[in-house]
């Protein structure tokens, strides 16, 4: 697992908001994606965001998509294998993906006050399909 990290870290594909994942998982080893989000910066966060909004984009072509797919790609695998779950096949990553980038939208809206984010019930974990994790807020 560290020399995969390594080579995440060394790498010039994953952005600097990914890397931080890696870092954070090569030092501890085992934490839960509400860990890492709650620990963002507003920018980090605004990046996280864009990228999945980019990835949820229609209107976007998957052509001009690679380099969102590469880094939430990497960051699915990463705070999945920290919290202990292992992506073995191509179904199971397709799901990460998709359980990430519902993550960066719910923890970008929940920062600019426009959803409530229930951090606590991030995870990749079968559980998570039966949990919410943003809501609306009623003004």
């Amino acid at each position: 697992m560290i020399s995969n990290i390594d080579k995440i870290l060394d790498t010039n594909v994953a952005r600097p908001v990914v890397k931080k994942a890696a870092r954070k998982l090569k030092q501890h080893q085992y934490f839960m994606p509400s860990e890492y989000f709650l620990k963002l910066t507003r920018h980090e966060s605004d990046v996280l965001g864009e990228m999945a909004q980019t990835l949820t984009d229609d209107e976007i072509s998957d052509d001009n998509k690679g380099e969102e797919y590469n880094n939430l790609i990497i960051l699915a695998s990463i705070l999945a294998m920290a919290e202990g779950i292992y992506i073995e096949d191509e179904d199971q990553a397709y799901e990460a993906v998709k359980a990430v980038t519902v993550m960066c939208i719910a923890n970008h809206l929940g920062r600019k006050g426009l959803v409530a984010c229930y951090y606590d019930n991030f995870t990749f974990g079968p559980e998570g399909l039966d949990k919410v994790i943003m809501e609306r807020i009623n003004e």
